[in-house]
């Protein structure tokens, strides 16, 4: 269980601050970021999706789900968080500041709010919180958003 809390927090960080997709190196603007990207991540052991939404104020918002194995259970599980974006040059940084689960489930057996599984997940999710994350944006055009994140291309499109 815990091995499961730790893949977790891991993936909730990649989650909560890497719904952000990237755009090209040279002539970005914050005009090109604005508007919805849909990123997905899919290793042997986990898949994760998340929209995020950058708007033209310097926020964002962001939907994810994730499905994660690793530890030899299956952990599924839904969020949405909140939080403060910028760009300059080709460096976007993000910040996320709320987050909130939605949903899960452990080996398809549905999570209770308030249970200690739950509470676990949260406050492992909360520990990115206020957080900076930056990643350096490769590429973006009308339909695709390609960013560097600690050394993982990430391609996102428009959903």
């Amino acid at each position: 269980m815990l091995r499961a809390l730790k893949s977790l927090g891991a993936a909730a960080l990649v989650v909560a601050v890497m719904a952000l997709g990237a755009p090209p190196a040279a002539a970005q603007t914050q005009t090109d970021l604005i508007g919805s990207w849909n990123c997905r991540i899919t290793t042997p052991t986990n898949d994760t999706n998340i929209i995020t939404t950058y708007l033209p104020n310097g926020a964002f918002i962001s939907y994810g789900q994730l499905t994660d194995s690793s530890s030899g259970r299956m952990l599924e599980f839904a969020m949405v968080g909140e939080g403060t974006w910028s760009l300059v040059g080709n460096v976007l940084t993000e910040t996320a500041t709320t987050f909130d689960m939605i949903w899960a489930k452990l080996d398809g057996q549905a999570l209770v709010p308030e249970t200690q599984i739950w509470t676990a997940m949260v406050s492992a999710m909360n520990t990115t919180l206020n957080q900076p994350n930056v990643r350096t944006v490769e590429g973006v055009t009308a339909t695709s958003l390609s960013v560097d994140y600690q050394g993982t291309d990430l391609t996102c499109t428009r959903p």
